[in-house]
C-alpha cells in the first residue's frame, strides 16, 4: 500500500531560533481575486464564478488547497479548490481516498423572498464530464434541499457512512469513534446530454454560523462505490477538491484541506492561469512569475497588498506603522536569473525603472540584485545589494547598519552601508551579506514622491566581489519598495531589465567552499578531510583550504587557563581529527604511513614576555578506546599526547604545571631524524594521560625560495607520526590507536604573523577508491573467513598497508557513512525539540534534499519513528531527520503523521483588575496557531464589567468568572529553549512558586497556575522549562480597551526529559502593578 496526503498542517513543535537582527516571518501567501478566473496555483486547481454583474465577490487563494471568500450577490456564485491530476486516472487505481477539512461559512443574509441557499461540500470530475458532489451543507431560506429546489435529480441509493472527527489530535490518534452518517444520492443528465451529476447529500447537513468547528474526515471510496454499486460508470478522475455555492445572501467563509489522502497519489498538474496577463492581487508572503518576471511581497501586516500587473510592473499599499520589530514590508518585480549561474552574471545585468510612490513614514527604494545561500565550512552565507535611489529623510538601512566606505558609480556619490544580518541557531549560522550604495540624491528623490533610475550592475557587483566575500550564484534583479516604518503605496510604471547571456560558473562556489576564516570566537572547521583551528580569541588563520593561509596573533590579554602566574602556549593546527566525527565511528590506525608533511613561512615574531617562544611540529593524540569506554578492571592511562618539535625560537619546555617531574626517556630516529624523548607520566594511571615531547636534535635550516615574502623564513618538514609511535612502544612508552595527528604552530609570549604554505597529513592510500556497502559486506565476509566472491584486481587495503584487516574495515565503513551523509542539503533551520513522526505506510523515503528530484538514499520501513532535526523556511511540507546512520529529508506528503505533537496551548486566562468599575473589551489575535475553546463565548472579543477585586460580569449572558479563559490548537510557533531552567520534576512545585511570586503573580494567581500544571509535570524525571517573551505575544496578540496602564503574560513552555542537561540560566523580569493591570498565564508541552 502507498498512501500520500497533501498537508494542510503539520503539527510541530520546536525550538525557535536565536535570532539577531532577523524577524520569525511565516510563509502564508494569499492571492487575491475578484473576477471570474480560473488557473492552477502551487499545485491546487482554482475556479470563482459570478452571474451577479453588481456585485463584486473576494476570492483569496491561500497555500495548500485552502481558501477565502466573501460575497453579497442577489444571483449565483460560487467558489472552488482543487488538487488537479496532471492526467486523468482511471478510479479503481488510485486505491483508497479520504478528504479531511475544516470549515467555517457564516451567513449574515439569506433573503427570504428569493430562491437563496448555500452549499458546501467535496467535488469530483471525471474525464467524461460527469460531477460528485458530495453535499455536507445545504441551507436554503425555505428549508427545501437541492434535489427539491432543482429538478431532474432521481434516486439511486442510500449509505451509511463513518465520518471521523478531529482524527488526529495534538496529542495523537484520537480514541474517539467514528460517527455514523446517512447519505442519500442522486443523479441527474446535464444538459450536453452526455454526462451525469452524481449527488451524495447528507440527510442531515451540517449548519452554518457555528461558532466552533471540527475537522472532519469522510471517506470518499465507500460514496463512489455505491454510485457505482447503482449501475453507474466511475471513469477517470481528473481532481478533487472543495466547493461552495451561494445565491441570494451575504456572506463569507474559510476552507482548509487538511489533508487528501490518496493511496496511489498521481502526478500534479502544473501551474497555469486562463488569463496570465489579468493583475492578480498578493498579500501577505509570496513569490513567483508571472508574464515572463518574479514578484515577491513579505509583510507581516494583514492588510499589506501588491496588485502584480502585467508584464513587469506593480503598485502596492502597506501600513507598517507599529512595525516594531523590523519586519519590513517589501514589494518587488524583476526577473529570475537561471540557477547556477556565476555572481558576474549580475555584472551583466542592466535595470531602467521608474517608481511613484506616496509615503508617510521611512521607507526606501532601490535596484536589488539578490544570490543564493552557500553552504562555507561554517555557516551558509547569502548576499544582497541595494542600490538606494529614493529614502526618507534620516533613513538607515537597520540599527546595526554602520558606513563603511564612499563609492562613486555611473556619475553619482554614493555611502556604502553594510547592514549584515545573522541568524543563529542549532545549525549552521546563516548569514545574509546585505550592503547598501545609498545614492546622495536619494533623498532629495524621496520628497519628489517618484524616481527613475537606470543602473549598469557591473560598478556595485565588483564593489562586493572585492570585499572578499563568498558570492552565491544569483537569484533575483528587482526594483523594490521597502515599508520599513510607515503608510503609503507604490506604483512601479516602468521596469526594464537585462540579462546576460548564461554565465557559467568558473568554480567560484567551489573555492568558496574552502574558505577558512576563524578569528575571534570562532571554531575550528573540517575542509576536504582536514581540520583547521586555533586556540584563542586573539588568533586569526584565514585563507583557503589547499591554498596558502595567514596566520597573525595577538599579544595574550589574560591567562587562557590556570591562575595568574601560568599560561598555555597557543596553537595553530591543520590535520586529521577523527573526533570532529564522533569518537568510536572509527580511527586512524597505526598505519605504516601516516605522514604529517607541511611547509611554513614564518614571520616578524615581537617578543612580549622574556620566556617567549615559537614551535613548529606535530601533534599526535593516541586514545586508549577500552579506558575511554569505562571498563572498571583497566588501569591504564585513557591517552597519551605527543608533541614533536622541529624547529623552534626561545625558551621552549613542558608548560603544564600539573605535569609529573618530565623525564628525559633516550632518544628515538624516525624518518632520519633523531629526537630527544622526554615523558611526564602520572603516577596514578587510571583517569589520567601522558605525555611526551620529541625535540629534534638537529634543527632544520631555512629553505630558499623564490615565492618567500621579505621577512619571512620557509621551513618544511615531514613526520612519520606511525613510525614515531612505533619507537616510542620500542622505549617501553604505552600509546594507543591515533586519533588525531596535526601540523602545528605552537606559540608563548609573543605576536607575530606566519604563512602555512601547505599541509598534507596522509591517514589512508592517496588514491581515492569509492566503495559502497557491497564492498563492505564482501570485505567483512572475507575478514570472517566465509567463502566469498570477490572479483580479481579489486583493492580493499584502505589504510595502504598491504594487509585486508579490520582497520581497512573500520576506514571503509567511515568512508561510506561520509559520502552518505556529505550530499545532503543543510536545513535552515535547525530543531532542539522537534516533533516525532512514524511512518504508517509504504514507500516513504529519505531524500538527500527537499524535493523529490534529489536522490532517495534510503527506504523507511512502517512503524519506525522519526525525530524531526530541522525545516526549510520555503518548504514546510518536508522535515529533516536522521535513519539508520544516514540524514535526510522525509515528505509530510507521504505516508508520516505526527507521533505526538505537542500543539495545544493551554489554560491561558486573563485577570483584569481596574481601578474602579469598568467596560472592558478584549480581543485575542492568533497569529501562529487557531482558538479551540473559549469560556465565556467568544464573540469577536469579550465584553465585561470589570471589578477591582477581578470579578467580571459578561455582558453577553450576564454570568460572572473570575477570568477570561482561552486554548488554542495547531501551533506553529517554534519556541526559544536557548535558555532556561532544568528542574527535577520533584522540584516543580517549589520551582513553580519562587519563579511566579518574582513574575509577579499574586498567591491566587500562582496557585490557580500550580494547580494546572503540576499534575502535568511533577511525575517527570526532569522538566526544561523556559518563560517565552516577544515569540509568544507575537503569536498571541492581546488588544485591550481601555488599555491597561499595567501589563503581565507570563507563558511557560516546558519539555520533560528523561535525563538533565545544562542550559543557560533565563533571566527573567519582575513586574510591578500600576493602575489597571491585566494579567494572563498560560503554557504548553513541547516532546
Amino acid at each position: 500500500m502507498r498512501i500520500r496526503t497533501r498537508s494542510f498542517l503539520s503539527a510541530v513543535i520546536s525550538a525557535a531560533l536565536c535570532i539577531e537582527g532577523v524577524p520569525l516571518q511565516t510563509a502564508n501567501a494569499d492571492i487575491i481575486i475578484d473576477h471570474n478566473c480560473s488557473g492552477i496555483d502551487k499545485g491546487y486547481y482554482y475556479e470563482i464564478a459570478n452571474n451577479d454583474k453588481d456585485s463584486q465577490p473576494e476570492f483569496r487563494v491561500m497555500t495548500n488547497g485552502n481558501y477565502s471568500c466573501s460575497w453579497d450577490n442577489e444571483e449565483e456564485f460560487s467558489a472552488a479548490r482543487a488538487m488537479k491530476f496532471a492526467s486523468p486516472v482511471e478510479y479503481s487505481k488510485l486505491g483508497a481516498i479520504s478528504y479531511k477539512y475544516w470549515k467555517r461559512i457564516d451567513i449574515e443574509r439569506l433573503a427570504k423572498d428569493k430562491d437563496a441557499y448555500v452549499r458546501f461540500g467535496v467535488r469530483l470530475h471525471n474525464s467524461n464530464g460527469d460531477v460528485f458532489d458530495i453535499v455536507e451543507v445545504d441551507s436554503s431560506s425555505d428549508n427545501k434541499n437541492i434535489t427539491e429546489k432543482q429538478s431532474g435529480y432521481k434516486k439511486i441509493g442510500t449509505l451509511a457512512s463513518k465520518e471521523a472527527i478531529n482524527d488526529y489530535t495534538i496529542f495523537g490518534p484520537s480514541a474517539d469513534e467514528p460517527l455514523d452518517v446517512a447519505y442519500t444520492l442522486y443523479v441527474r443528465e446535464n444538459e450536453d446530454k452526455k454526462s451525469n451529476t452524481f449527488l451524495c447529500r447528507r440527510d442531515v447537513p451540517m449548519n452554518v454560523n457555528n461558532d466552533i468547528e471540527n475537522e472532519r474526515r469522510i471517506n470518499i471510496n465507500d460514496k463512489l462505490d455505491a454510485i457505482a454499486a447503482a449501475g453507474y460508470d466511475l471513469g477517470d478522475i481528473t481532481d478533487i477538491g472543495l466547493f461552495l455555492e451561494s445565491a441570494y445572501s451575504k456572506g463569507e467563509a474559510t476552507i482548509f484541506t487538511y489533508d487528501i489522502s490518496i493511496e496511489n497519489m498521481p502526478e500534479i498538474a502544473p501551474d497555469e492561469y486562463d488569463d496570465e496577463e489579468a493583475p492578480i492581487i498578493v498579500k501577505d508572503y509570496d513569490y513567483g512569475v508571472r508574464t515572463g518576471y518574479y514578484y515577491g511581497i513579505d509583510s507581516r501586516f494583514t492588510d499589506d497588498k501588491i496588485e502584480v500587473i502585467a508584464p513587469s510592473l506593480f503598485k502596492a499599499e502597506w501600513d507598517s506603522r507599529e512595525n516594531k520589530y523590523n519586519c519590513d514590508p517589501y514589494f518587488e518585480r524583476g526577473k529570475q536569473y537561471e540557477s547556477g549561474q556565476s555572481y558576474k552574471a549580475v555584472s551583466g545585468s542592466s535595470i531602467d525603472y521608474t517608481m511613484n510612490f506616496d509615503v508617510e513614514g521611512s521607507f526606501a527604494v532601490s535596484a536589488a540584485a539578490k544570490l543564493s545561500s552557500l553552504e562555507l565550512t561554517d555557516k551558509f552565507q547569502s548576499a544582497e545589494l541595494y542600490v538606494v535611489d529614493a529614502c526618507s529623510e534620516g533613513w538607515q538601512p537597520s540599527e546595526w547598519s554602520k558606513k563603511i566606505d564612499d563609492f562613486s558609480a555611473e556619475g553619482t556619490e554614493y555611502e556604502v552601508y553594510d547592514g549584515s544580518q545573522g541568524l543563529m541557531g542549532t545549525g549552521k549560522t546563516q548569514v545574509t551579506k546585505r550592503y547598501f550604495f545609498i545614492s546622495k540624491d536619494a533623498v532629495k528623490n524621496g520628497k519628489k514622491g517618484t524616481v527613475t533610475a537606470k543602473h549598469d550592475m557591473k560598478p556595485y557587483m565588483e564593489y562586493v566581489y572585492g570585499l572578499g566575500e563568498p558570492l552565491g550564484s544569483p537569484k533575483v534583479i528587482v526594483a523594490q519598495i521597502n515599508g520599513y516604518v510607515s503608510k503609503g503605496s507604490a506604483e512601479l510604471v516602468k521596469n526594464e531589465i537585462t540579462l546576460p547571456e548564461f554565465i557559467k560558473d568558473d568554480g567560484e562556489f567551489e573555492r568558496a567552499k574552502r574558505r577558512i576564516d576563524i578569528s575571534g570566537f570562532n571554531s575550528d572547521v573540517y575542509v576536504n578531510g582536514l581540520t583547521y583551528g586555533k586556540q584563542d580569541y586573539n588568533m586569526s588563520m584565514k585563507g583557503y583550504a589547499g591554498e596558502k593561509l595567514n596566520c597573525e596573533w595577538n599579544s595574550d590579554s589574560a591567562p587562557i587557563i590556570g591562575s595568574s602566574d601560568y599560561e598555555y602556549g597557543r596553537d595553530f593546527y591543520v590535520g586529521l581529527n577523527n573526533l570532529d566525527e564522533g569518537r568510536g565511528n572509527s580511527v586512524i590506525g597505526n598505519s605504516e604511513d601516516l605522514l604529517i608533511d607541511y611547509s611554513i613561512d614564518i614571520g616578524d615574531v615581537k617578543a612580549i614576555k622574556d620566556d617567549h617562544y615559537w614551535v613548529i611540529g606535530g601533534s599526535i593524540t593516541s586514545y586508549n578506546t577500552a579506558a575511554l569506554n569505562g571498563n572498571e578492571n583497566i588501569d591504564d592511562y585513557t591517552d597519551c599526547n605527543i608533541f614533536i618539535a622541529d624547529k623552534w625560537e626561545g625558551e621552549f619546555a613542558f608548560r603544564k604545571p600539573s605535569f609529573n617531574d618530565p623525564k628525559e626517556f633516550g632518544t628515538i630516529e624516525s624518518n632520519g631524524v633523531k629526537y630527544d624523548v622526554i615523558v611526564s607520566m602520572p603516577d596514578v594511571k587510571k583517569g589520567n594521560s601522558e605525555y611526551v615531547l620529541l625535540k629534534r636534535q638537529e634543527q632544520p635550516e631555512p629553505v630558499e625560495a623564490s615565492d618567500v615574502s621579505d621577512g619571512h623564513k620557509r621551513y618544511t618538514g615531514s613526520i612519520d607520526a606511525a613510525d614515531i609511535i612505533k619507537k616510542l612502544n620500542g622505549l617501553g612508552i604505552k600509546t594507543y590507536d591515533i586519533w588525531n595527528a596535526y601540523f602545528v604552530l605552537d606559540v608563548y609570549g609573543n605576536e607575530g604573523s606566519a604563512v602555512i604554505n601547505s599541509v598534507d597529513v596522509k591517514g589512508m592510500k592517496n588514491e581515492e577508491i569509492t566503495y559502497t556497502n557491497d564492498d563492505l559486506d564482501k570485505l567483512s565476509a572475507f575478514i570472517l573467513g566465509k567463502k566469498v566472491d570477490i572479483k580479481e584486481g579489486t583493492d580493499y587495503d584502505v589504510n595502504g598497508d598491504g594487509v585486508w584487516d579490520t582497520y581497512d574495515l573500520c576506514l571503509m565503513r567511515k568512508q561510506l557513512a561520509k559520502n552518505n551523509n556529505e550530499a545532503y542539503v543543510e536545513p535552515d533551520n535547525r530543531c532542539v525539540f522537534g516533533t516525532t513522526y512514524i511512518v504508517n505506510g509504504e514507500n516513504v523515503n529519505l531524500y538527500r534534499g527537499p524535493g523529490k528530484n534529489y536522490e532517495a538514499v534510503a527506504s523507511i520501513p512502517v512503524e519506525i519513528q522519526l525525530t524531526e532535526l530541522g525545516y526549510q523556511n520555503n518548504h514546510d511540507s518536508w522535515f529533516f531527520t536522521q535513519y539508520d546512520g544516514k540524514y535526510g529529508w522525509i515528505s509530510l506528503n507521504d505516508a508520516v503523521s505526527p507521533y505526538y505533537a505537542g500543539a495545544q496551548w493551554g489554560k491561558p486566562v486573563i485577570y483584569l483588575y481596574p481601578e474602579e468599575e469598568t467596560d472592558v473589551h478584549v480581543e485575542l489575535e492568533l497569529t501562529t496557531s487557531e482558538l479551540y475553546t473559549t469560556y465565556p463565548k467568544y464573540n469577536n472579543g469579550w465584553d465585561v464589567t470589570a471589578y477591582p477585586d477581578g470579578s467580571l460580569l459578561n455582558k453577553a449572558d450576564g454570568t460572572h468568572h473570575k477570568y477570561l479563559f482561552w486554548e488554542s490548537v495547531n501551533s506553529r510557533t517554534r519556541f526559544d529553549f536557548s535558555k532556561g531552567f532544568c528542574v527535577a520534576g520533584s522540584d516543580t512545585e517549589s520551582f513553580l512558586k519562587e519563579k511566579l511570586t518574582y513574575m509577579g503573580l499574586t498567591e491566587e494567581e500562582m496557585n490557580e497556575f500550580i494547580v494546572y500544571w503540576l499534575p502535568k509535570m511533577e511525575h517527570n524525571e526532569y522538566n526544561l522549562i523556559t518563560f517565552q517573551g516577544d515569540l509568544y505575544t507575537d503569536a498571541a496578540k492581546l488588544d485591550i480597551t481601555p488599555s491597561p496602564d499595567s501589563l503581565l503574560r507570563i507563558f511557560m513552555v516546558y519539555a520533560p526529559l528523561e535525563d538533565a542537561i545544562d542550559i543557560e540560566p533565563q533571566q527573567l523580569d519582575s513586574f510591578e502593578r500600576n493602575g489597571f493591570t491585566v494579567v494572563e498565564w498560560g503554557g504548553t508541552e513541547v516532546r
